[in-house]
This record gives C-alpha cells, structure tokens and sequence, in this order.
C-alpha cells in the first residue's frame, strides 16, 4: 500500500503528464532528507543521467509539478503546526496566543509616533534655494 505522499505525487506526475524520469526525480528531490544531497547523488537515486535533471528543470510541466509538490509539503506541516499553537495558547502562553490571534486577523500590533515640526528648512528646500542661486 502507498503511503499518502507517495499517492500525491503519482497525481500531480499524471496532473503534469510527467515523463517516467521526472516521477522517479520529483519522488526523489521532494524528500526532506534528500534536500541537501548532490546532484550527482539525487541523479543517481533517481536512477537519471545528469543531463536529464537539468532538461527536467528546464520544462514548465516539471517546474509545475516539483512546486506544487513542494507547497503540498509544506501545506502538511502547516496544521500539525498550527494544533501546536493552538496548544501553546491553551497554556496561557502569551507569545502563542498574540500569534494565533494576529492570524486570525483579530489582532494587530499598533504604534503611536508623534511627529514635531520646527521652521528649520528641510534639506530638501535648502538644496532647491541652492539650485536657484
């Protein structure tokens, strides 16, 4: 049986009408642990010639589908991620519950500034009577 990351990326492959080269690649450069690998070593794990990863790269439907991949990653880390916030906040973190409010939209950090004026010239007005003389 496929695991759930596995079978989404055997739909975004067909989805891009993926060659079988650029499965075993997006497969391969999609793993985590893969991330900070060689191109020579990710070209042989995906069982491609060096040639052919870099032609991969070079097509809009494998640009496509490696970044759809690639948010559809970072989409699943997002809720156990925010559960954790939620969590936090539970606690009576302060941090975590100013974060999950301001996400919500119902927070938002404000600032007062309170601006003076003198009748000293600007730099600017000090440079243009300059231009005139």
């Amino acid at each position: 049986m496929k695991d759930a990351n596995t079978v989404n990326l055997d739909v975004i492959a067909a989805k891009n009408d993926l060659t079988e080269a650029g499965v075993r690649l997006l497969k391969i450069i999609t793993k985590p642990e893969n991330r900070l690998k060689s191109i020579t070593d990710i070209c042989a794990m995906a069982d491609i010639a060096r040639g052919t990863y870099y032609n991969l790269f070079r097509t809009d439907s494998f640009v496509k589908a490696y970044t759809e991949a690639c948010q559809l990653m970072l989409l699943s880390y997002a809720l156990p991620a925010s559960a954790a916030l939620g969590e936090q906040a539970k606690r009576g973190d302060t941090a975590a519950i100013k974060m999950v409010l301001e996400l919500a939209g119902l927070y938002q950090n404000t600032a007062t500034i309170n601006v003076t004026q003198d009748n000293k010239p600007s730099l600017k007005d000090i440079l243009k009577r300059k231009a005139q003389k």
